[in-house]
């Protein structure tokens, strides 16, 4: 405890953290990707004025979890002398006028808050098992990247989610190195919460069932999906009470069925080729058949490797955990048709805890976290810069496919790499290093 105490109160850390909070709060009140965050902001409206039940009201083909809805809710509360009557959403909201600059702060000040805790969580996580200079780089390298601070300063609410994701790898490494039955249900807690805030971060539940299956537990086994389904119908009470059907199939049901093209700005395994709609075939079957079963095939061969390499076992399950997430975090990006940019945003942050616990992830660590930075830039340059000359433009759209096509090389490389050494990644028993390579065992810090 005192070791975290040092590391969360120095100078150091205070300066990292007050840095990325001000460069976040001075992006925060531009309009950047206004169609995003105007969505936001009527969830804050329409929660606040209408109640949580009139989200559903929302003219929205896809519509977010209730999870977020209480964050909104919170929000549309603190602005509500400032936010404007939720009707007329229809005739503004889908504008870049559509939102004020207080509407756009305020929104956004909820996925930034959250960047601030994932980088907390990175920082006391490290410093307890690896060594206190790992732990700070672990929030430096999460708080600069710029890729996650275009995600949360001035685009979407993914480290939300992200955030309840780290926290469930976490509480299942402590678990498996201490085997007390609190830790696995609050990591079923966690993940219940990770999915009421993006049905997405359902990719984590399959991977925690058969970490849990591995003890061979019966209690543990039937009470972690009961804690699970308990935590999202808690969430999801007001409006399962009272029957909102809508809302729960715009939620459940359109979600995944929203893009329906290869890609949509993702460089992933489909990224490589210029975008198609998901139901082209190859061989008779589609693209989307096509990934769902690269997709399945990924998890059962980490399933495999799970159960075969005795992943509940050692000192160093943290670590194996980290390594574990970061791939089955990273297979439905890399994978599956339909894939936002946005949606690697939970690998960066477990692929840096995995990294700085085991010197071998150290490359994905830095290819996925790169590769995320690229990307959103990418996205960015692409909406925000539309140069008048004709050869300007066409020449930036060939650098941006030249950029495209080698990161998703990086990222499906990396991938690859991990496919390929997973059994011996989860095997080996190595001990953690630092950043300087110096062996550290758990929970023994290298740094004062």
């Amino acid at each position: 405890m005192n070791l975290i105490r040092s590391a969360l109160f120095n100078w150091q850390t205070i300066a990292l953290f007050g840095a990325a909070l001000i460069v976040r709060l001075v992006l925060s009140p531009f309009p950047g990707y206004w169609g995003d965050t105007n969505l936001l902001v009527e969830y804050s409206r329409v929660t606040a004025q209408k109640g949580l039940l009139g989200a559903g009201e929302i003219n929205c083909g896809v519509l977010y979890p209730a999870g977020y809805l209480y964050h909104s809710y919170v929000v549309g509360l603190a602005l509500k002398n400032k936010l404007r009557d939720p009707d007329t959403y229809l005739i503004d909201g889908m504008t870049p006028g559509g939102a004020s600059v207080a509407e756009r702060m305020g929104v956004r000040a909820i996925p930034i808050a959250y960047d601030l805790l994932i980088a907390a969580g990175l920082l006391m996580t490290l410093s307890q098992f690896v060594s206190r200079r790992a732990g700070e780089w672990g929030a430096a390298i999460y708080l600069l990247n710029p890729g996650v601070i275009v995600s949360s300063a001035i685009w979407n609410y993914d480290s939300v989610p992200s955030f309840y994701q780290l926290v469930a790898v976490i509480l299942v490494g402590l678990a498996l190195r201490s085997g007390r039955d609190a830790f696995w249900i609050l990591s079923w807690v966690a993940a219940g919460l990770a999915f009421s805030m993006k049905v997405q971060a359902g990719m984590l539940v399959p991977v925690l069932g058969v970490i849990t299956l591995c003890t061979r537990r019966l209690k543990l086994v039937v009470l972690g999906p009961i804690v699970f389904f308990a935590v999202v119908a808690l969430v999801f009470s007001p409006y399962l009470l009272t029957d909102q059907r809508v809302y729960l199939k715009k939620v459940f049901v359109a979600a995944f069925d929203a893009y329906a093209v290869t890609h949509a700005g993702a460089y992933n395994l489909w990224g490589l080729w210029f975008q198609r709609p998901v139901s082209n075939r190859v061989a008779g079957l589609t693209f989307e058949s096509i990934g769902r079963g690269l997709f399945l095939a990924s998890m059962a061969w980490l399933s495999w490797c799970i159960w075969r390499q005795k992943v509940a076992n050692g000192a160093q399950a943290l670590g194996r955990a980290a390594i574990v997430f970061t791939y089955a975090f990273a297979a439905p990006f890399i994978l599956l048709t339909r894939m936002h940019e946005r949606y690697l945003a939970p690998t960066v942050a477990v692929a840096i805890l995995a990294g700085l616990l085991d010197r071998r992830l150290r490359g994905s660590m830095w290819g996925i976290s790169i590769a995320f930075a690229v990307n959103m830039l990418t996205i960015l340059t692409q909406t925000f810069w539309r140069p008048a000359d004709a050869d300007l433009t066409q020449s930036l759209h060939a650098s941006i496919c030249v950029v495209r096509f080698s990161c998703c090389l990086l990222i499906v490389g990396t991938f690859i790499w991990m496919t390929w050494r997973l059994p011996r990644l989860l095997k080996t028993d190595e001990p953690g290093a630092d950043l300087a390579g110096a062996s550290v065992q758990p929970g023994v810090s290298s740094a004062a």
